[in-house]
């Protein structure tokens, strides 16, 4: 019997849930590799760096390499690759071996190198790749920055709102106290019965506040959660308080180099650089264009 009671105590008793602690450098540090929408910024800056090396192609020399293999009893296919290959004799003259030739296998290999020389259209989109990445790049950084600061507002917001709900709290037993007491105090004829239920209004109102504030804090601690990619079942307990040194973050290097390194202003010029290489590409196209094409093949039978 008392196995199946601790079995029954067991089940009812739920799961623990995730509990994770976070300084606010903490969750800086979280965010800056966990952020969805930064890595998406990143995986574009890298995906924009990688268009930059496809497009140097343009100035870059080229290797192709053929191989191919034939057997044939046509006369001019057999006849022609012994001409070329001074393998032609007498006995190849004759009516039979003109009009029935035996037949002829061979393989031909070739490789062929190319360099551009002059290629303006290549050289304007390489150009342009190459600004348009560095702009990539530049909006990244900003996004960083931008994260940084998301992230230590609402970790402040959560704060302030588990803060306010703690107020809340405190008043609301205040205010229950209070119109208990008056209840009593207008049994005993010491106040109106007025008195009474207009202490039973307020502490309805403080009631009021305090669902509001429950429910801004639930908001502020899930919008912390989703800057920083944590699971729904993740509880937050945010070690930083709003009269630690931590809530001032004003000269906190990450912020400085983040916010006030101008990303966006930079990442537009780039930009606007990158368009500007790309509408000279297309008028280039106009333009001459040279290579040079070296070619070495070999036929075997």
């Amino acid at each position: 019997m008392s196995i199946a009671i601790l079995v029954f105590v067991g089940a009812l008793q739920a799961p623990p849930a995730d509990t994770v602690r976070l300084t606010l450098d903490q969750a800086l540090a979280r965010s800056l590799t966990a952020n969805p929408t930064l890595r998406a910024e990143r995986a574009d800056a890298r995906a924009a760096s990688a268009l930059s090396l496809e497009a140097s192609r343009a100035f870059l020399p080229s290797l192709k390499l053929e191989a191919g293999g034939v057997r044939t009893t046509d006369p001019v296919a057999v006849f022609r690759p012994k001409l070329c290959q001074a393998r032609f004799q007498a006995q190849d003259l004759s009516l039979d071996a003109l009009n029935q030739p035996s037949p002829y296998a061979g393989y031909t290999a070739a490789t062929t190198v190319e360099q551009p020389l002059v290629a303006p259209e290549g050289w304007f989109g390489y150009a342009a790749a190459r600004r348009a990445a560095a702009a990539r790049a530049a909006g990244a950084e900003r996004a960083a920055g931008a994260t940084i600061f998301l992230v230590t507002q609402a970790y402040w917001d959560a704060q302030l709102a588990a803060a306010r709900l703690d107020a809340l709290d405190s008043s609301l037993a205040a205010a229950r106290a209070h119109a208990e007491r008056a209840d009593r105090l207008r049994e005993q004829g010491l106040v109106t019965g007025l008195d009474a239920r207009l202490a039973r209004v307020r502490a309805a109102a403080v009631e009021i506040q305090r669902l509001a504030a429950v429910a801004d804090a639930a908001n502020a601690r899930a919008a912390l959660a989703a800057l920083l990619a944590l699971p729904d079942s993740a509880a937050l307990l945010l070690a930083d308080s709003l009269t630690s040194d931590a809530a001032d973050t004003s000269s906190s290097p990450a912020s400085q180099d983040s916010l006030d390194d101008g990303g966006d202003v930079r990442a537009a010029r780039l930009g606007a650089a990158a368009a500007g290489a790309g509408g000279k590409g297309g008028g280039a196209r106009e333009l001459p264009h040279n290579r040079a094409v070296g070619t070495a093949a070999r036929f075997r039978q």
